[in-house]
């Protein structure tokens, strides 16, 4: 489910955070609500715990960067263009 990740909400995909897990709303309001959050509780990249996109199996199929980019995939490789950017 490459670039598959629709920039709108989804009932087969979630928002996982450390143990929480959240309906997928969207990559927009995903995005927004892991910066809002990040904001509120003042953390640094290097306190910030990963957000991943995940199916209902519980496999990642994206995730979201510490600056509220959503990508496809687990993490990150050279190459890799973001599916929504919040700074676009």
């Amino acid at each position: 489910m490459t670039n598959s990740i629709t920039l709108a909400p989804s009932a087969s995909l979630f928002v996982k955070v450390g143990r929480a897990k959240y309906p997928f709303q969207g990559a927009a309001h995903a995005s927004q609500a892991y910066r809002d959050t990040i904001e509120e509780l003042d953390l640094g990249a290097s306190q910030t715990p990963p957000c991943y996109i995940i199916d209902r199996s519980g496999n990642k199929v994206g995730h979201i960067s510490y600056n509220g980019k959503v990508w496809a995939g687990a993490e990150w490789q050279s190459g890799d263009e973001p599916i929504y950017n919040p700074y676009a």
